[in-house]
């Protein structure tokens, strides 16, 4: 990634990694990710809702193979952006201290 548009990104307020996404053996198969995905929703471990995630949902009904059996990677932006996710998910935390924190409503003077 260019230095540039890393800066302009730190700029925005964006945490980066500091390498690129791969899975914990460092190795990035579009084949070993998609399979992946598709396990995790076939065990209910990975969901992706009707009606919020329609492009998603588009791309992997269009998923399909060449005449040698390879993935044709084509449209596929929001599917890759969910197994860059998926690959890194090593590094996900969340912040358990929060989780039963009560949620704070804005206050717009409607009452």
């Amino acid at each position: 990634m260019p230095a540039a548009l890393m800066q302009q990104y730190q700029d925005a307020g964006l945490d980066m990694m500091f390498s690129h996404a791969c899975f914990e053996d460092e190795t990035v198969s579009v084949e070993a990710g998609l399979m992946e995905m598709a396990d995790r929703m076939r065990g209910d471990r990975w969901k992706v809702f009707e009606g919020q995630n329609d492009n998603w949902l588009e791309e992997y009904r269009l998923y399909h193979r060449d005449r040698d059996g390879r993935v044709v990677a084509e449209n596929d932006d929001a599917i890759s952006a969910s197994r860059y996710a998926m690959m890194m998910r090593r590094h996900g935390r969340s912040a358990a201290h929060d989780f039963f924190k009560p949620i704070e409503y804005p206050r717009l003077g409607i009452v």
